[in-house]
């Protein structure tokens, strides 16, 4: 059993980041989920939680990560430990993401939550989060909406680490459910998302608004 490691005290409003990683050809072509993954260190306060959900890929590029299940794991300062495992589910299933939120919610409840889905990105007809063991399945616009919608607390930032979407069509379907969207009109560069700014910047500045740390994804994100 991995060892829970101890947190340092911390004082300001709490965060639940939660990962969506649908890893697919980025991760076998890539190798990018892995590389992401193995990068996932840090020394959080209390207050802070990272969450990830793995699946999507038939092979992995990192120890610990199994191919034929669905897993769950935080972020501790020592790498990742694994709080939760199933049978391999279709991430680009709205059942699937949205069993993610509520478990990760009711896990690590906090003031403000942060959910990145993770993974290849075709726009509004292509979807998000493909999945290369279910057919490429993907989260539809209308399957985003679903999933949101059956989750019972709003999210404060939804940011998709995926190309191609900031569309009307998406924008639309989570606007709802969440008080920001981070997401890029064009193809992301390979790099992705800045998890080491984005996690410094909320464990060094909890009470910060989500309009500061949306800015703060988007700053993070290099050409």
């Amino acid at each position: 059993v991995e060892k829970e490691m101890k947190r340092r005290h911390s004082t300001g409003d709490s965060w639940t980041v939660m990962i969506y990683m649908s890893a697919s050809s980025l991760e076998k072509d890539y190798k990018r989920a892995g590389e992401v993954l193995k990068n996932m260190a840090y020394d959080l306060p209390e207050n802070i939680n990272v969450i990830i959900e793995t699946g999507a890929c038939k092979s992995w590029s990192i120890d610990g990560v199994d191919a034929d299940k669905t897993q769950d794991f935080i972020v501790q300062k020592n790498g990742t430990r694994k709080i939760y495992e199933s049978d391999k589910a279709n991430m680009g299933s709205a059942k699937t993401y949205s069993k993610f939120l509520t478990r990760s919610i009711d896990a690590y409840p906090a003031e403000k939550y942060i959910s990145v889905i993770w993974g290849d990105g075709g726009g509004p007809i292509g979807g998000v989060a493909h999945d290369i063991t279910n057919g490429n399945d993907s989260l539809t616009p209308n399957e985003l909406k679903e999933a949101l919608e059956s989750v019972d607390t709003k999210l404060d930032i939804i940011a998709f680490d995926a190309n191609m979407s900031a569309s009307l069509e998406i924008a639309s379907a989570v606007a709802p459910y969440a008080d920001y969207m981070v997401a890029s009109e064009d193809i992301m560069p390979i790099t992705g998302l800045d998890y080491n700014g984005l996690i410094e910047y909320i464990s060094e500045n909890p009470s910060s608004s989500a309009a500061q740390v949306s800015q703060v994804i988007c700053d993070g994100v290099k050409d």
